[in-house]
């Protein structure tokens, strides 16, 4: 049976042509769509994807890891339901699965349950202590929580894996949905944690190994951040952003970060430019909505800017969470009461702000 292998497109014309074969028995059948429907998974064509995974699930219904890449699917389609329900599926077939024990852990965490989350991130790790999704996502808790050394201790542990157990899924899928090295996100993770804590040396380190180990816009990304929380202008890291873009275009994150960085600059020309290019591959991305807003404000472009500040309000409402400490500090928005939803009256504050150059 063909296993997947390094490169996800390469899996999916021989499933194709095994899966023509008559003669094949149930489980052979499975196997093959499972094994493309990875490869679909990983080169972006979720519905096919999904699909593969319907396929094989009626075929195998007992198999845990078609359940558990499927819910990765429903995460992607932003399908919080749908997620669950393949979860449940899973623990109903195989309740102890680390893996299944850390999806778990990932949904009590999405309800904002950080103390189950960690309870059931430990028991995947218990299960299996080389679990990395589980280091990785217990580790990001701590460090939200500035318990540091616990936050180290799991990402030292991730960074210390073999190759082939950290990457045994076939590598991390990351937020633009592609597929990176693991290890790699894993010096980067830790770099950030060294970066928090002062240790800049170590961080230097970390993100010069993830650049060094895989040349992708996250690791060039990574090191350019570092170098800009350590000055203001760092043409250093805006040539490593542009690298990021360059290697990358149609890398969303990579575009919005680079923008940052020449917004800083006040090269206001580029920046625009580069939302642009990050909203053009990632329509929703509210972040460069909002960060676009303020350039076509700073162009005295009052409507395009009134336009991004709505559709990122729409997009993600976290938008709006983030913007009222700005609209209540500028005095645009008075009430006692923040708005959940957009209203003349919110519309109205959003004009005001677009038109004021201070109001961030």
């Amino acid at each position: 049976m063909i296993r997947q292998l390094a490169s996800p497109n390469s899996v999916i014309e021989p499933c194709t042509n095994l899966l023509n074969d008559p003669a094949l028995t149930n489980a052979q059948r499975a196997e093959a769509l499972l094994i493309r429907g990875r490869g679909f998974h990983r080169t972006k064509r979720l519905e096919q994807a999904a699909a593969d995974y319907q396929a094989a699930a009626a075929l195998a219904p007992d198999n845990v890891e078609i359940w558990m890449f499927w819910a990765n699917i429903e995460v992607r389609r932003r399908d919080g339901r749908s997620y669950m329900e393949k979860v449940q599926r899973a623990a109903g077939i195989d309740p102890n699965n680390p893996r299944v024990l850390r999806a778990i852990g990932v949904m009590f965490e999405n309800f904002g349950d950080r103390d189950k989350a960690m309870a059931l991130y430990g028991k995947a790790l218990a299960a299996d202590p080389r679990e990395p999704f589980a280091l990785l996502f217990r580790s990001k808790i701590y460090q939200s929580e500035r318990r540091y050394a616990d936050a180290i201790a799991d990402a030292d542990a991730l960074v210390a894996l073999p190759r082939d157990a950290i990457n045994r899924d076939g590598g991390y899928l990351d937020e633009e949905g592609d597929v990176r090295d693991f290890h790699a996100i894993a010096l980067i993770h830790r770099g950030r944690l060294f970066q928090e804590t002062r240790q800049n040396d170590r961080a230097t380190q970390d993100f010069d190994a993830a650049i060094a180990e895989e040349h992708s816009a996250p690791a060039l990304a990574a090191k350019a951040e570092f170098l800009l929380s350590q000055s203001d202008v760092s043409p250093e890291a805006i040539a490593l952003l542009q690298e990021a873009a360059m290697r990358e275009p149609g890398n969303a994150s990579a575009q919005l970060s680079l923008g940052m960085a020449y917004t800083r600059s006040q090269q206001f020309e580029l920046a625009f430019a580069a939302f642009d290019k990050a909203i053009a591959a990632k329509p929703d991305f509210a972040s460069a909505l909002m960060m676009r807003a303020r350039m076509h404000r700073q162009f005295g472009r009052t409507d395009e800017a009134v336009a991004d500040f709505i559709a990122a309000v729409e997009a993600n409402p976290w938008a709006l969470t983030e913007s009222m400490v700005a609209l209540r500090h500028a005095g645009y928005w008075t009430s006692a009461k923040d708005p959940d939803r957009l209203t003349p009256d919110l519309v109205d504050a959003i004009r005001a702000c677009m038109i004021d150059t201070m109001c961030n």
